[in-house]
């Protein structure tokens, strides 16, 4: 399920970043969770497939109290996946 103000963006290098604004953080996780539950047959042809896809993830929780740049962000969302390797 998707609400009108979830967002999806591609940002390149097979990277996709999905915003969900008025979200808990619980909220956020649990659809962490579910965006990484990969069917088995899908999940046969990626060990078998020659380019070996990866699936990373992570967050990084917001709740607009306090000012922070979209640099700030971004970091703390690619120290989130480093913590998930």
């Amino acid at each position: 399920n998707t609400r009108e103000s979830d967002l999806a963006f591609f940002l390149g290098n097979r990277q996709v970043i999905i915003l969900l604004p008025e979200t808990p953080q619980q909220g956020a996780k649990d659809v962490e969770t579910k965006l990484i539950q990969i069917p088995d047959p899908l999940r046969q042809y990626m060990e078998s497939s020659p380019s070996k896809a990866v699936i990373r993830h992570g967050s990084c929780f917001y709740s607009g109290n306090y000012p922070l740049s979209l640099d700030e962000m971004m970091q703390k969302l690619y120290d989130s996946l480093a913590e998930n390797e």
